[in-house]
Order: structure tokens, then C-alpha cells, then sequence
């Protein structure tokens, strides 16, 4: 009897280890997407800046082709 109640026990404990162990992969996996979430955000929120930055409408007087005015 004794012996049943020892494995009901360690059982318990088992399962009460493994959703422990879910709940802090699950809070992990949660905090690595909210940081790969904000630095995509800051990377192009860069890169928009950058490209607003970015004037074409002025030539140098060497004859660039690559910047034309309409």
C-alpha cells in the first residue's frame, strides 16, 4: 500500500514538473518574439527614415545619368 501511495505521489510530481517546464518554454518563446518583433520594428522604421532622406530631384552639374530631372 505503501508503495502505491509513493508512486501516485512522484507521479504527481511528474506532471506538476512538466507543466512548469511548458510554462517557462512557453514565456520564453513568448519573450524571443517580442524582441525579434521590436527589432524588425526598429530596423526598418530606420530604413524609412533613410529613404525619406533620400532627394533625387537634385543633379550634380557633372551630368549624372543616374539622377534625372523630370
Amino acid at each position: 500500500m505503501q508503495t502505491r501511495l509513493a508512486g501516485r505521489g512522484r507521479r504527481g510530481l511528474a506532471t506538476l514538473e512538466w507543466i512548469i517546464l511548458v510554462i517557462v518554454f512557453g514565456l520564453s518563446l513568448a519573450a524571443g518574439a517580442w524582441a525579434v518583433r521590436n527589432a524588425l520594428v526598429q530596423e526598418y522604421s530606420e530604413l524609412v527614415q533613410a529613404i525619406e532622406k533620400v532627394d533625387l530631384h537634385e543633379c550634380t552639374p557633372k551630368g549624372d545619368t543616374f539622377c534625372r530631372q523630370p
